[in-house]
């Protein structure tokens, strides 16, 4: 079995298919936010300042979460090659003049770094 991590394809199914969600509700709520604003405006300005920050909210809302997403893939990503470095630096070989390898117990012992 491999050590390397396996990719849950359910888990990045759910997560695609609740960020278009959230794109989609945004966009009907947008629709018909532009739709009911003369009718809103005429029930007066408390309902119609309350409309706005309805709509306004939901805009903050979504653009937290598309913020919080691409700020968790930056981490998983640095994170990665992180790790990746850490395993290179572990496999590392080095070799002396006469191309043979280097015991890591031996004192010319150069550490070879990436």
């Amino acid at each position: 079995m491999s050590d390397e991590p396996q990719i849950d394809y359910e888990a990045v199914r759910q997560r695609v298919i609740e960020k278009t969600q959230r794109r989609y509700r945004f966009i009907a709520h947008s629709i018909v936010f532009v739709l009911g604003f003369p009718l809103v405006g005429e029930w007066g300005g408390i309902p119609l300042l309350l409309w706005i920050l309805a709509w306004a909210f939901h805009l903050l809302w979504l653009s937290y979460h598309h913020s919080l997403e691409q700020a968790l893939a930056e981490a998983i990503a640095e994170e990665e090659a992180r790790l990746a470095k850490a395993k290179r630096a572990y496999l590392r070989a080095d070799l002396d003049d006469d191309s043979e390898l280097i015991a890591d117990d031996d004192e010319n012992y150069r550490a070879y770094r990436f």
